[in-house]
């Protein structure tokens, strides 16, 4: 009985190098190293300058208004557009009338 118990022990202790070996090679197949590619050159540094008049700049000269120039006030909607609005009425007879 002996035997039986040191031969399991043995089977066992193959087996589990066995699954360590198979976890071993598949990790080495699936985690290859990845190439990492050249990171991209530095972009030059834009500055700005809150004291500088943008107002006389070529570029700002040449911009056009956008939309109508003059905008009229029109109908302006409810003073408080909260207030819920009055409950129409509806009147209905189910009366009959009998001459």
């Amino acid at each position: 009985m002996a035997s039986s118990s040191l031969f399991s022990k043995i089977v066992m202790l193959l087996l589990a190098v066995a699954c360590l070996v198979s976890v071993y090679w598949f990790g080495m197949q699936v985690l290859e190293p990845v190439l990492v590619p050249p990171a991209p050159p530095a972009k030059s540094k834009v500055t700005f300058n809150p004291t500088s008049d943008v107002s006389q700049s070529p570029v700002f000269q040449q911009l056009e208004p956008l939309g109508p120039i003059h905008v009229d006030a029109g109908a302006l909607g409810r003073p408080n557009p909260f207030v819920p609005l009055p409950a129409p009425v509806v009147v209905t007879s189910t009366a009959t009338s009998t001459p």
